[in-house]
Parts: C-alpha cells; sequence; structure tokens
C-alpha cells in the first residue's frame, strides 16, 4: 500500500502542476502519456488512488496561483476569472494602477499574442484534459458507488470547463475544439455540437453524483442541478431552468436571510453556499487572491495597499433603494463609517476579517439558483411565481420592496435585482452577453476609469477572446482564417 501512496503524490504532482503548451494536445501530462497512465491504471487498487488524486488536484487548480507559469498576479484559479470577467461588464468599475486585472476591464487582454488569453485557454483544457484521464481509467473499475461518483463528478467538471470555454471563445456558430476521454477533435466545432456535449456531460453527472457530500467542494446532485441551470438560462431553455432549480433547491424551501449571506462572503459554512472552496493556512496564495485584489480594508492587499479598489457601476448602485441594505456592501462615501474608501467602492460584501488571506471561495449559492429560476419563470410568463420569489429574496433585503410588475417590465427587474445580488461573483459578463446588453461605460457621471471607458455594441467582436497564438501554432486543425476577429 505504501508504494502506491508514494507514487501517487509523485504523479499527482506531474499530473497537475505541469503546464503544456499544446494545450488541446493529449500529451498535457509531461512525464506520464494516457497510454501510460491507462497502463498504470490496470492496477484497480492503485487506480482508485490515481484517479482520486487527479480528482483532488482538479480541485486545488481551482484555487491555486500561477497555472499559466508565468507569476501574474491575476492568475489565482477559478475565483480570478470570475473577477477579471465581471470588470468586463457594465457593472464593475476599477482604478487601475499596478496591471493587474488591468487586461480584463481595458479589454487589451483578449488578442491572440496576449497572456491573459493564454492563461484562460491553457487553464481549462488542462483540467478538461486531466478529467479526460480519470474518465479513461475509470472504464474498466467496475461499479461502485465511489466510482460512478468519480465519474459524476468528472463529467460534471469537464462540462463546467468546457462551458466557460464556449462562452469565451464562440464566435457566431462556430465554437471550439474539444477532447473527449474517446475523440480527440482538435478541428474547431460548432457552437451546437459543443452545447450537446456539456449537457450530455451534465446529465450523465447528474444521474450519478451523490446527493451529499461531507465538503461543499464535491459536488453532488444539487450542485450539477445548479449547473444545470446556468446552462439553460445560456440555451434560454427556460423550462428546464425551472425544473433544474427544483431539483437544486431541494434543501431550500426559501430563501436564505441577508442576515446569513451577509457575512463577508468568507466562509464556506455559510447555509447559503452550496459549492465552494475552503482556504486555510496551508492552500492559501496570500496577496495574490480573490480577497487580495477585493477587500478595501486589508492594508497587505492590491486594494487598500495600492489604491487599485474595485467599485460598482454608479448607475447600478443609485438603482438600489435608498432603503435596500445591501447599499451598505458598498462606500457611500461617508469617512466615517469606510474610512479612505472611495466612493462606490467595495465596503462590506467581500471582507476577509481573517486578515490572512484565508477567506473561503464561493462557485454557487442557493440566492443565485433562486434568481436563476425567477428569471425563467418570467421569461415564461409566470409573473406569479417570479413575482414570489423576488418577494422572498427582498424581504430581508429591503423592508419596503414590492413588486408588481408584468412582463417585460418583471424580466428588468428580475435582471436588476440579480445584478445587484450577485455582483462580484462572476455572473455580469456573460448575463451581458446572453441578454444581449451593450458595454456602456462612457456616460455622463461614469465612475470608471478613463482607461476603461469603452462602449460596444452589442454583438462586438470585443466580447469573444481569439485563440491564443500558441494553441494555434500546436494545432494544425484551426486554420489563421479561422481566428475569431479581433
Amino acid at each position: 500500500m505504501r508504494k502506491y501512496i508514494y507514487s501517487l503524490f509523485i504523479l499527482s504532482g506531474v499530473l497537475l502542476t505541469s503546464c503544456s503548451e499544446d494545450f488541446t494536445q493529449p500529451e498535457q501530462t509531461d512525464g506520464f502519456s494516457n497510454d501510460k497512465m491507462k497502463e498504470l491504471a490496470k492496477n484497480p487498487e492503485f487506480a482508485m488512488y490515481l484517479n482520486n488524486a487527479i480528482d483532488a488536484g482538479i480541485g486545488n487548480k481551482l484555487i491555486s496561483w500561477n497555472n499559466d507559469g508565468r507569476s501574474r498576479h491575476d492568475d489565482f484559479g477559478q475565483k480570478a476569472v470570475d473577477l477579471g470577467l465581471d470588470l468586463m461588464s457594465n457593472d464593475m468599475a476599477m482604478i487601475p494602477k499596478t496591471g493587474w486585472f488591468g487586461p480584463y476591464y481595458q479589454y487589451s487582454g483578449r488578442g491572440e499574442a496576449y497572456i491573459l488569453t493564454s492563461n484562460l485557454w491553457g487553464y481549462y483544457t488542462f483540467i478538461i484534459d486531466n478529467l479526460n484521464t480519470i474518465i479513461v481509467n475509470l472504464e474498466n473499475s467496475g461499479d461502485s458507488e465511489e466510482v460512478l461518483a468519480l465519474k459524476g463528478r468528472s463529467h460534471g467538471m469537464r462540462a463546467f470547463a468546457n462551458f466557460m470555454l464556449i462562452r469565451l471563445y464562440a464566435s457566431g456558430d462556430k465554437g471550439i475544439p474539444y477532447a473527449t476521454e474517446s475523440n480527440k477533435n482538435y478541428a474547431r466545432a460548432s457552437v451546437t455540437e459543443i452545447n450537446d456535449l456539456i449537457e450530455k456531460d451534465l446529465l450523465l453527472a447528474y444521474d450519478l453524483a451523490l446527493p451529499n457530500a461531507s465538503s461543499k467542494e464535491t459536488l453532488t446532485k444539487s450542485t450539477i442541478a445548479g449547473l444545470l441551470t446556468r446552462f439553460y438560462l445560456y440555451k434560454k431553455d427556460y423550462a428546464n431552468v425551472v425544473k433544474y432549480s427544483d431539483l437544486a433547491l431541494t434543501n431550500f424551501s426559501k430563501a436564505v436571510s441577508f442576515a446569513i449571506v451577509n457575512d463577508g462572503f468568507v466562509n464556506s459554512s455559510n447555509p447559503d453556499w452550496m459549492w465552494g472552496k475552503e482556504r486555510n493556512a496551508s492552500n492559501t496564495t496570500d496577496f495574490i487572491s480573490f480577497f487580495g485584489h477585493m477587500d478595501s480594508y486589508n492594508g497587505g492587499g492590491y486594494v487598500a495597499y495600492a489604491g487599485e479598489y474595485k467599485m460598482i457601476d454608479k448607475r447600478l448602485y443609485d438603482a438600489m433603494s435608498v432603503t435596500d441594505k445591501r447599499r451598505e456592501w458598498f462606500s457611500n462615501g461617508d469617512k466615517e463609517v469606510y474610512g479612505i474608501v472611495p466612493l462606490y467602492a467595495n465596503a462590506t460584501k467581500f471582507r476577509d476579517k481573517t486578515t490572512n488571506f484565508i477567506g473561503d471561495y464561493i462557485y454557487m449559492r442557493s440566492t443565485e439558483i433562486f434568481l436563476n429560476k425567477a428569471e425563467a419563470a418570467a421569461e415564461l410568463g409566470d409573473n406569479a411565481t417570479a413575482q414570489a420569489i423576488l418577494k422572498d429574496i427582498m424581504s430581508t433585503r429591503d423592508e419596503k420592496y414590492t413588486v408588481t410588475k408584468t412582463g417585460a417590465a418583471l424580466i428588468e427587474e428580475v435582471r436588476l435585482q440579480r445584478r445587484i445580488e450577485l455582483w462580484g461573483e462572476g455572473f455580469a459578463f456573460f448575463d451581458m452577453k446572453r441578454w444581449g446588453i451593450a458595454l456602456e461605460r462612457n456616460y455622463p457621471g461614469s465612475n470608471h476609469a478613463d482607461s476603461g471607458k469603452w462602449s460596444y455594441p452589442v454583438g462586438s467582436p470585443k466580447f469573444v477572446f481569439q485563440f491564443p497564438l500558441r494553441e494555434l501554432q500546436a494545432n494544425d486543425k484551426i486554420p489563421p482564417s479561422e481566428q475569431n476577429p479581433f
């Protein structure tokens, strides 16, 4: 047994710390090809150790720093992507000083020669390739509960990674190259093909996943159902959004109160959290982290120390009722309350009082799923359900809140409350794209930095990343003519 465990640490380290430049090519494990991994996995005892190590490594990949090997301080896993993409929306402004996250905010990193697109593409294709390794290794591992659950998690995470890529790199009906455990299609597949693959993976994952887990780091039926609601919102399949919202919310009879939600978004034990990652002294990335870039009070981070504040868009702040408690999340300019934090900056929504940058990372919470259902219900014309969900959520956020809107006005109301509630959580850019909203930052009284006052129309190619040069050089099945427009 000991030799297996020893080998396991070596293999998992090689698998999940290397970065191949040939992003979609199968030899991303550097020291161990897929054929070698399959050979090693023939030992049933070793196979599950190996697969569980890769699975754990992928979980750690979501919070790890320097995934692209360039030591960038805006490269620390999924929350870096969430923050960066929010900075590409209308809803988040920033004071760019250090250069980190500037390529997102200033729309200067999406071109083929830039580090940002190389980072994003390499990050998710690396995860996909390692998940394919697990799925291949499990082909002959039997059908025990442990095997099936791991298979379900692997398909669910592969869907998550492909879902990120298709929304970043799809242009018109042209999708992305992809790889599964049985098919390496490095030519550019259609959006429809990729969507079918994502849906198939998510549905299989839902069928195989366990209903409960000992940790919120593990995908369960509820969290995979939550991923399905995101996917079906993107597809505008609103009936399935409602269906899977109900399945995701089996443990929630109503929305969690604001008093519980409002804890600085640092603790995965919060009852609102459905999927998240616990962080501690052993896995912290110190100030190179989400809270290092968001917390306005920790003097060791980029915000308080360097003055690189992240702010809510003035229009969105002004859209909140004066009695809405969520206004407290942002500085109102009262220096007796917020010290030196500038107007509209994040003040209390994201606050890591540990001061050691070990606040937990959130990927999904029940409030999001309630809002997903409300949006779908409003789109389906079910005014009563959408109104009821809004009233339930807002009852503890704004005691004077009422909603009687119907039809298109109700849809806009759901969107507004979603934008406010989920600010800074990684949804704004993708929501802007799927709703067909233009980027409009250069307006009278704008609080956006001059370097970020861009305005792009609906459907602009600026909302799509170009494939990185390293991918084009490694993949001769994407000719230059198929590169996304700049």
